[in-house]
């Protein structure tokens, strides 16, 4: 005769069901914290952008992004320079 274990011990099918229903949770619940995604494309063209710490970084990139999308940019900045 075969001698049971003792203790629990899921099988294969089991852990794969488990493994399944957590991430169709997790994807759903990602989806709902996510919601809606814009879609609708906006053009930029004939509108006027202030850009403020526009000297160096992330804001620099932002207008020299607006530049090429042809959009009247503004700079704002405090920095007084060396």
């Amino acid at each position: 005769m075969l001698e049971e274990e003792s203790g629990w011990l899921p099988d294969l099918l089991t852990l794969t069901c488990i493994a399944l229903f957590a991430f169709i949770v997790m994807y759903a619940l990602r989806q709902w914290i996510k919601g809606a995604q814009f879609t609708e494309k906006v053009s930029a063209r004939g509108k006027v952008a202030i850009v403020t710490g526009s000297v160096c970084g992330l804001t620099n990139g932002t207008f020299n992004y607006s530049q090429q999308q042809e959009q009247t940019v503004e700079l704002a900045s405090n920095w007084l320079g060396s």
